[in-house]
C-alpha cells in the first residue's frame, strides 16, 4: 500500500467513526444487536468505510492498548484493510505495529463472528471478544469479557437521504480485558478496561461532519462516553450526540436523548479558519427515570493537531481540498450527577476531552 492510500486510510479512522447526523433520519428507538451485525458490510460505493476499534485502560484511567482493523475503499482498489495495534509503556513510549492487506489477503466467516487478516484476527460474540494481532514487532492476545451487552445510540443508523448511511454500535460498550503482549522478547500481562465499536459508512467524511465533541473515560469503577457532532450546512447543520454511563453493575445510561451546551469559547488565532475551542461543556441526558447532568471543565490545552500535517505533499494537498481539519484535546475536570430511582450520585474527576473541527 502506498503512502499516499495510507494517507487517506488515516483519514477515514480519524474522521468517520463518529457520525451524529442533523438534517438526516435520526437514530430513532434503541434496536437489539445480533451477532450478524458484527460481520463486515462490504459495499462497492467509492467512500465505503467500516472499522472495528478496541481500546483499554487501566484502573486509573491511562489508555495503554489500541487495535484497529479498517476496510476502505478510498484510493486504489475496493475492500483493502488495514489492522494496526499499539501499546503505550508507564514511561510513555510506545510500540506500533501495522499491516495493509489487499482484498484478497483478509477474510471473514458468514457464520458467528471472525475477522482474519494474515497472522491477525478478530472473533467473539455477545459475550465478548477475542483479538491476536501479530505485526512488527509485536504479538498480542486479548480477551474482551462484557460487563455491559452490546448496545446502539438509539437505533445506531443514520440515513442521509439518497446521499449515503452511516451505522454504528458498541460491540463491547464495557468489558474486563486480560491477556498479554510480546514486544521485544519479553511478554507483558495486560490486565484493564475495555471499550469496543464497530461502524461503516457510505458517505465522505467531509461531507457527513463539520465538527464534533468527545470525551471518553475509563477506569475501574466507571466508563463515561459522550460525543456531539455538528453536521455541514447542507444537512441542516443540526447537533445530535449521545452518551452512555457504565460500571461493572452494568448499564446506568445509555442514550441518544442528550443535550450538550458549550460556552467560553477560545479563538484560535492562528488558525487561518478561526476556530474556536469551548472551555466549558454542560451536559443533560435521560433515559426513563434515569437521568445525568453536569459539565466538564477545560483546564489546560493539551494539544492542538492538523491530522494532515506529515502525509505527503499529493495527498495532503488533495485532502485540503475538501477539508481543514484541526484536533483540538484539553485537560479537564468534570462534575456530573447521575440520579434513578435508587436514588442519586456525584461523579467527579479529571480527564480529556476532545472538539474536532472537519470543516469550518
Amino acid at each position: 500500500m502506498t503512502k499516499n492510500r495510507f494517507a487517506w486510510i488515516c483519514f477515514f479512522i480519524l474522521f468517520a467513526p463518529t457520525v451524529w447526523a442533523g438534517g438526516v433520519t435520526p437514530f430513532g428507538k434503541e434496536k437489539p444487536i445480533k451477532l450478524a451485525d458484527f460481520r463486515p458490510h462490504p459495499h462497492g460505493m467509492e467512500w465505503y468505510g467500516e472499522q472495528w476499534s478496541h481500546g483499554v485502560w487501566t484502573d486509573k484511567g491511562r489508555h495503554f492498548v489500541g487495535v484497529d482493523f479498517v476496510i476502505s475503499n478510498v484510493g486504489f482498489g475496493d475492500h483493502k484493510a488495514t489492522f494496526k495495534a499499539a501499546y503505550k509503556h508507564a514511561d510513555g513510549t510506545q510500540t506500533k505495529c501495522k499491516a495493509e492487506f489487499d482484498s484478497d489477503e483478509w477474510s471473514w466467516s458468514k457464520q458467528g463472528f471472525s475477522i482474519q487478516a494474515g497472522k491477525n484476527k478478530i472473533s467473539g460474540d455477545l459475550k465478548g471478544l477475542n483479538i491476536h494481532a501479530q505485526c512488527g514487532a509485536m504479538t498480542m492476545d486479548l480477551r474482551f469479557e462484557n460487563e455491559v451487552a452490546p448496545l446502539r445510540p438509539g437505533g445506531g443508523k443514520l440515513v442521509y437521504g439518497q446521499d449515503g448511511i452511516y451505522d454504528m454500535m458498541f460491540t463491547s460498550p464495557r468489558a474486563k480485558v486480560s491477556g498479554s503482549a510480546k514486544i521485544g522478547g519479553k511478554t507483558i500481562p495486560i490486565h484493564g478496561w475495555g471499550h469496543a465499536d464497530h461502524s461503516y459508512t457510505t458517505m465522505a467524511p467531509h461531507k457527513s461532519v463539520r465538527r464534533w465533541f468527545r470525551f471518553k473515560h475509563v477506569t475501574k469503577d466507571i466508563s463515561i462516553l459522550m460525543a456531539e457532532l455538528q453536521t455541514p450546512v447542507q444537512y441542516a447543520g443540526g447537533r445530535h450526540g449521545w452518551v452512555m454511563l457504565l460500571s461493572s453493575k452494568g448499564r446506568h445510561i445509555a442514550t441518544a436523548k442528550v443535550r450538550y451546551g458549550f460556552d467560553g469559547f477560545i479563538k484560535d488565532e492562528k488558525s487561518e479558519e478561526g476556530y474556536r475551542i469551548p472551555r466549558r461543556v454542560s451536559i443533560k441526558a435521560s433515559e426513563g427515570e434515569s437521568k445525568l447532568e453536569g459539565q466538564v471543565l477545560m483546564t489546560s490545552l493539551k494539544s492542538v493537531k492538523d491530522p494532515t500535517a506529515s502525509w505527503g505533499g499529493l495527498a495532503r494537498t488533495i485532502a485540503r481540498r475538501v477539508s481543514k481539519p484541526r484536533d483540538y484535546r484539553m485537560n479537564c475536570a468534570y462534575q456530573l450527577t447521575f440520579s434513578s430511582q435508587g436514588g442519586s450520585s456525584k461523579l467527579q474527576g479529571e480527564g480529556d476531552y476532545q472538539y474536532f473541527f472537519i470543516n469550518p
